[in-house]
């Protein structure tokens, strides 16, 4: 079964623009309900109910990296059905008008029908302590193919199929081994299989580009080689005499492979999970080098990555490597941050930009432009003042590029196509992100000064 999050079951609307400051978001409750298989695990469809939104609260959630907005009920309640079998990981929040955002509330979850109609497939089966011999044989067919399926459950799904159902089993397949001499009800071995490609250090199931799979079926007792990508199983055809999958294009990729033999047993299965991004590639490259440097580059690879791949990277490993990068600073006496009106402006590239240096300060300050003007096709609504002291009180001029992030302040929050712009009214590489402290202004700067940020006009 593939381990890709799925799509939302019902309307998910795009993220509203804020407005007037209210009163702090409510805590967000959730409900699920489904037939449960053992664990978070269910074996039917899912409904997931979402409440303690306040009426003039908007309630928000997290998919995939991309926070969206929900449509609750005249109740202030949500539901969400999700019917396909995958893993899901949800987050959910209520915002009230001015941005301000509740704590979160996860939920992670998975569907496994599959699983599901093994366990039902197991219950029908005849009782082996008290079934005839003569019932056994006439549930032949219906007893290998239990066991055809179970063998092509992975570890984690078998883990959740009561013991006493997958002894009955066992016990039935041995019965009618004694019972029809004739029939093979031995399964084959599994193939084995090679992953090819340029993996990252830290992360072996990252890779920055192509990928080929080999997979060699066992040497005996081996009629076909099958394999699973998404939902069916289907047969793998060998070209030139070698059984290979190539992929090349960015995203997650899951895939299963079994040996059947000539009577139609099924081995174990072998799993493939991997990811191809550049991106993540190069992030987890850096984290590799477990230096400071390699934390800071690390950081701003991960800060220009898109929502969908920040979601690919545990939160906990994120959090560490900002402790790490603060840490470095204090000990370099570099002060990376600075607060606005309690917004946080935030500086990465302190480390490599002033490399050699000590105690350099970041100052900033962060100001509406008084008489808005048009530059650049962009009107100019707000302005960052950026100075980097050094340590004998002088300007530092950093020798490479810095990463600012800042929370955009309200005056922006309505505005289409936020730009940067820099002393000269060039434009910058900018980019503005829905995190989950809320909206975040990324930008580049070569030197501390003047930057403008403007949006289309209307």
């Amino acid at each position: 079964m593939s381990k890709k999050y799925r799509r939302l079951l019902c309307g998910l609307l795009l993220p509203a623009l804020l407005c007037l400051p209210v009163r702090a978001a409510g805590p967000i409750r959730l409900k699920l309900s489904g037939t449960r298989l053992g664990g978070q695990t269910y074996g039917s469809a899912v409904s997931l109910e979402i409440s303690g939104a306040g009426p003039e609260e908007r309630l928000l959630i997290k998919e995939n990296g991309r926070w969206m907005s929900l449509s609750p009920g005249p109740d202030g309640v949500c539901q969400l059905n999700f019917t396909a079998d995958g893993d899901y990981r949800l987050r959910f929040c209520s915002e009230t008008a001015d941005g301000q955002r509740s704590g979160f509330a996860d939920t992670h979850f998975t569907i496994d029908q599959p699983l599901a109609a093994f366990i039902a497939g197991c219950r029908r089966m005849p009782d082996p302590d008290t079934a005839s011999d003569t019932e056994i044989e006439s549930r032949a067919v219906e007893l290998l193919e239990l066991q055809r399926q179970g063998n092509t459950l992975d570890g984690a799904q078998r883990a959740l199929i009561p013991d006493e159902l997958g002894q009955a089993l066992a016990v039935c397949i041995s019965r009618l081994e004694r019972l029809q001499p004739q029939t093979d009800v031995t399964s084959p071995l599994p193939p084995t299989l090679r992953i090819l490609g340029e993996s990252a250090a830290l992360e072996s199931t990252v890779y920055r580009s192509e990928v080929r799979l080999e997979i060699t079926p066992p040497s005996s007792d081996f009629a076909r080689l099958l394999m699973r990508s998404e939902g069916e199983w289907t047969p793998l055809e060998p070209v030139d005499g070698v059984y290979q999958v190539d992929c090349s294009g960015e995203g997650e990729y899951g895939y299963d492979f079994c040996s059947e033999d000539l009577a139609g047993n099924r081995s174990m299965v072998c799993r493939a999970e991997f990811i191809i991004s550049p991106a993540l590639f190069d992030f987890y490259e850096a984290v590799g080098k477990g230096t400071g440097l390699g934390v800071e580059e690390a950081l701003k690879v991960y800060q220009l990555m898109d929502a969908r791949a920040c979601s690919m990277v545990d939160e906990a490993l994120v959090k560490q490597l900002g402790y790490d990068y603060e840490r470095a600073c204090a000990q370099a006496g570099h002060t990376p941050t600075a607060y606005l009106d309690g917004k946080k402006l935030h500086v990465l590239g302190m480390l490599s930009g002033f490399y050699g240096g000590k105690g350099v300060q970041l100052e900033a300050r962060g100001e509406a432009v008084a008489e808005s003007r048009t530059v650049s096709g962009k009107t100019l609504l707000w302005t960052y003042e950026l100075t980097f002291t050094g340590a004998e009180g002088g300007a530092a001029e950093p020798k490479e590029e810095l990463l600012v992030s800042v929370e955009l302040p309200p005056a922006l929050l309505k505005k289409k196509q936020v730009t940067v712009l820099d002393a000269g009214g060039r434009p910058l590489e900018t980019h503005v992100r829905n995190e989950d402290q809320g909206f975040v202004l990324t930008f580049p700067v070569q030197t501390g000064g003047v930057y403008s940020v403007g949006a289309d006009a209307g």
